[in-house]
């Protein structure tokens, strides 16, 4: 007999999860992933290499980390071929022995719950995330107990024996966790860590060449992104960075062509563009800074800052009527931009508007009491 009831109380349940796929998929396909580009014979083969792996880990639960990058050398054939050697194996022996129906049903709990998340439909950039196994566990988390029940039933000392292996194991969990929580104390200890786990990580290379970057440690950071380009010359994140690190050590030249880099990579880079035309703008390359601050706001029209940044250089080029028209912008988007107020008073002056101008000027040093040391607007 058929549990319709049963199964009717899951479809609301079984509706989201689907929707939640779709919407995760859409989502990929869009964001620049490695989506589609990897072969399936290669997805099959990670899938096979991540089930053992996660096995391995959960009995030694050691080398963890943020993020596994995928790496077709990582999927080797003889890795592969072990790996399902072992899967069958498996399989195999909760079939011979599936009158004890536990092993059955805790083996097929942990290969079937895998199945969303194991790979044969690429999502992401990592291989594997540990994340994936908290309920695809309880399966063989069931499989142990039980077998461990069983397996002490003619024991004279059962729960002593049972009691004492169960402290033993959970004292030795709680220690690995207490040492995995300690990586994550801040993002240089976490994406250090995972560098050590880990062999061509880029994400956690350019990380932590970020963290570096805001500690004020340049040089170090501008290693790190070097090595992610030196894995990934296409990483246009990891070419922004590096730019940016190399604009604060004063290499103008160097910086400008990472950002221009990162453009060509990926052409609707906002803030690439728009940080391009400011070191261009400091190199004396005003019609060319014009140039990227206009693609900037073709890219993001609503940008407050951008729209300030072109005002700024159609100033130094004369053209003062369409510069105010971008601080206007700027403060249509933003009224509480002090820097708009100001710079848009002092093109007002030089027009001869006074009024209007003490009128920016005033609203500046009240947003930012810091304009209040600039030059003052003279008085009629």
């Amino acid at each position: 007999m058929v549990p319709w009831r049963l199964i009717a109380e899951k479809i609301p349940l079984l509706a989201l999860s689907g929707a939640s796929c779709i919407a995760t998929l859409i989502a990929q396909a869009g964001a620049r992933s490695p989506l589609g580009r990897i072969p399936l014979s290669l997805r099959v083969g990670n899938a096979a290499i991540s089930y053992v792996t996660y096995l391995g880990q959960m009995f030694w639960p050691s080398g963890l980390a943020v993020l596994y990058p995928f790496s077709p050398k990582d999927v080797g054939a003889v890795r592969v071929m072990l790996s399902l050697v072992l899967l069958v194996g498996i399989s195999l022996g909760v079939l011979v022995l599936r009158r004890r129906r536990y092993l059955l049903t805790g083996w097929l709990w942990y290969l079937v719950m895998l199945v969303p998340a194991i790979g044969i439909v690429w999502v992401g950039t990592q291989a594997r995330a540990d994340r994936y196994t908290y309920l695809p566990q309880i399966g063989v988390s069931l499989m142990l107990t039980w077998a461990a029940a069983d397996l002490g039933v003619g024991w004279r000392r059962r729960r002593l024996v049972l009691g004492g292996s169960a402290a033993l194991i959970l004292v030795a969990l709680v220690l690995c966790a207490y040492r995995q929580a300690s990586y994550w104390r801040n993002s240089e200890t976490l994406w250090t860590h995972t560098l050590a786990c880990t062999s061509d990580n880029i994400i956690a290379h350019n990380n932590l060449g970020n963290e570096l970057t805001r500690k004020g440690e340049l040089d170090e950071a501008i290693a790190h992104y070097q090595t992610a380009l030196q894995i990934n010359p296409d990483y246009a994140e990891a070419h922004y960075n590096l730019a940016e690190a190399l604009l604060k050590k004063g290499r103008m030249d160097e910086g400008i062509f990472h950002y221009q880099a990162a453009l060509r990579i990926n052409p609707g880079y906002f803030d690439a563009c728009n940080n391009l035309g400011n070191a261009l703008m400091r190199t004396g390359r005003v019609d060319e800074a014009i140039t990227h601050y206009e693609r900037a706001l073709q890219i993001q029209p609503d940008s407050a800052g951008a729209h300030v940044n072109l005002g700024n250089a159609l100033v130094g080029r004369g053209r003062v009527d369409e510069a105010i028209a971008h601080y206007r912008r700027a403060l249509q988007i933003n009224p509480d931009f002090a820097l708009a107020h100001y710079n848009l008073s002092k093109v007002l002056l030089q027009k001869g508007e006074v009024e209007e101008a003490t009128t920016h000027y005033r609203r500046a040093v009240q947003i930012n009491p810091d304009f209040a040391a600039a030059p003052k607007i003279p008085s009629r």
